[in-house]
C-alpha cells in the first residue's frame, strides 16, 4: 500500500528546486490523495486533526531515492498553508517532518516562508513577516534556516 502512496508523488526532475507559497497552483493538477492513504500515512503523525473537513493535502513531489523516501506535500487549512518535507522508511513509517515553505496568517500579519532544495539532503529556508498588503514589516526579523537530512532520514 505504501508503494501506491508514493505513486502520487512524481520524482523531482531537477535540483536545485525553489518552493514558494504560490507554487500550489502548479501542484493542484496532481491527483488528490485518497482518504484511506491520508489516514494510513499522514494522520497518525499529524500534529492536528488531518481527518478534518478543513484540511487538505496535495501531493507535490519526491526527491531522488536514497535509503529512505523524501516527499513534499502541501498542507492547507484555514489560516495555515504549508509545504512540508517528510521522510519515510522503505516500509512507510514516518521518520521526520518539517515545514519548508508556506503562508501563515495571524491577524493583520502574514508570515511567508520560501525554500530552496539544493540536493536530496539540503534545504535552505527563509521567512519573514509582512503586513496585509505584502510589505515586509521588519527585515531584521527575517529568519534563515538550513535543514539537513541525515543518513537515517532525520531532518536536522
Amino acid at each position: 500500500m505504501f508503494k501506491l502512496f508514493l505513486e502520487y508523488f512524481p520524482v523531482a526532475d531537477e535540483l536545485p528546486l525553489t518552493v514558494v507559497p504560490d507554487d500550489i497552483r502548479d501542484y493542484e493538477q496532481n491527483h488528490v490523495l485518497p482518504l484511506d492513504l491520508i489516514q494510513q500515512y499522514i494522520a497518525p503523525y499529524d500534529r492536528t486533526n488531518s481527518d478534518g473537513d478543513l484540511i487538505e493535502f496535495v501531493p507535490c513531489f519526491q526527491l531522488p531515492a536514497t535509503g529512505f523516501h523524501t516527499l513534499v506535500w502541501w498542507r492547507g487549512d484555514l489560516l495555515d498553508h504549508a509545504f512540508e518535507l517528510v521522510t519515510y522508511t522503505p516500509a512507510g513509517v514516518q521518520i521526520a517532518r518539517r515545514t519548508i515553505a508556506g503562508l501563515t496568517a495571524d491577524g493583520d500579519r502574514i508570515r511567508e516562508q520560501i525554500a530552496t532544495i539544493e540536493d536530496a539532503t539540503t534545504v535552505l529556508s527563509v521567512s519573514g513577516i509582512a503586513d496585509s498588503t505584502g510589505q515586509l514589516i521588519d527585515a531584521a526579523g527575517t529568519d534563515k534556516m538550513i535543514s539537513v537530512i541525515d543518513e537515517n532520514g532525520k531532518i536536522l
